[in-house]
């Protein structure tokens, strides 16, 4: 039970950080060169 919460926290952390690197990915992507 612990291990399957505890991994379920590093699956949302990890997708949080996969986000905020898309979106600034995008921002910089969108920025006049």
């Amino acid at each position: 039970m612990v291990a399957s919460s505890k991994a379920g926290i590093g699956l949302e952390a990890s997708i949080q950080v996969r986000n905020k690197f898309v979106e600034a990915y995008k921002e910089i992507m969108s920025m006049p060169v």
